[in-house]
C-alpha cells in the first residue's frame, strides 16, 4: 500500500508543477519510454536471430547426416554392382574358355570334314 501511495503522491506532485514544468516531464518520460522501447526491440531482434543462427546450425546438421547417410547408400550400391558385375565377368570369363575349348576340339573334326570335302570335289571334277 506504501507503494501505490508514494505513486500517488508523486503524481500529485506532477499534477501541481507548472504547465512547463507538466510539458518538460512527460518529454522526458516519452523519451526514457522510446529508450527502453528500442532497447527492448534491439534485444527482442537480437533474441530472434539468435534462435534463427540456431536453427540454422540445426538444419546444417539435419543435411549433413542426410548426406551421409545417401553417401552411404551409394557406397553401398557401388559396393553391390561391383560384386554383380564381377561375377557376370567371372561368368563370361569360364564361358569363353568353355566356348575356346570347344572350338579347339571341333578344330580337327572340321579340317577333316573339309579335306574330305575337297577329296570328294576333286573325284566329282
Amino acid at each position: 500500500m506504501k507503494y501505490l501511495d508514494n505513486i500517488f503522491n508523486k503524481l500529485m506532485e506532477i499534477i501541481n508543477l507548472s504547465s512547463r514544468k507538466q510539458v518538460i516531464f512527460i518529454l522526458l518520460v516519452l523519451t526514457v519510454l522510446s529508450f527502453y522501447i528500442i532497447y527492448k526491440f534491439n534485444n527482442d531482434k537480437e533474441d530472434d536471430c539468435e534462435a534463427l543462427k540456431n536453427q540454422n546450425i540445426f538444419l546444417v546438421t539435419v543435411i549433413e547426416e542426410k548426406r551421409r547417410h545417401i553417401d552411404s547408400l551409394n557406397e553401398l550400391r557401388y559396393t553391390e554392382q561391383v560384386a554383380y558385375l564381377t561375377k557376370e565377368l567371372q561368368r563370361s570369363d569360364s564361358l569363353l574358355k568353355v566356348s575356346n575349348s570347344i572350338k579347339t576340339s571341333i578344330k580337327p573334326i572340321i579340317n577333316n570334314l573339309n579335306k574330305k570335302i575337297d577329296k570328294l570335289n576333286e573325284n566329282a571334277n
